[in-house]
């Protein structure tokens, strides 16, 4: 049986609307909203990291490696970013996992990568 999801939820992005959602679903967490490039990272048990399709880059990889979660979920509207990206936090200490590629756009180029990396 799954528990509800509790704790803090912590914001980093430029899109308030995101951050309003987080409220309206889980509503027994607290959403603290915060820029990315304002974002100091806090110890984390999970990160779960959605970025735009450039992907996380070498200081937002940095960022999520600094809270020392166990395990990162990311997802990558880009193959290519998404390699990038697993491979600056392979450079931190974390492995892939596993990886799923979805199509969520049929007839078109587009595809979701939703990877899992776990510190080794």
């Amino acid at each position: 049986m799954r528990g509800r999801a509790t704790g803090t939820v912590e914001g980093a992005t430029t899109c308030g609307s995101a951050c309003a959602d987080a409220r309206v679903n889980v509503p027994t967490a607290t959403v603290v909203e915060r820029r990315v490039e304002r974002w100091r990272p806090t110890p984390a048990d999970v990160v779960v990291a959605d970025p735009a399709r450039p992907g996380l880059q070498r200081d937002g990889a940095a960022s999520v490696a600094a809270t020392g979660a166990p395990r990162i979920v990311l997802i990558s509207c880009d193959p290519v970013s998404c390699a990038r990206d697993v491979a600056l936090l392979a450079s931190r200490g974390y492995g892939l996992r596993r990886a799923r590629v979805l199509d969520l756009f049929p007839h078109t180029a587009h595809v979701e990568v939703v990877s899992v990396l776990e510190r080794d």
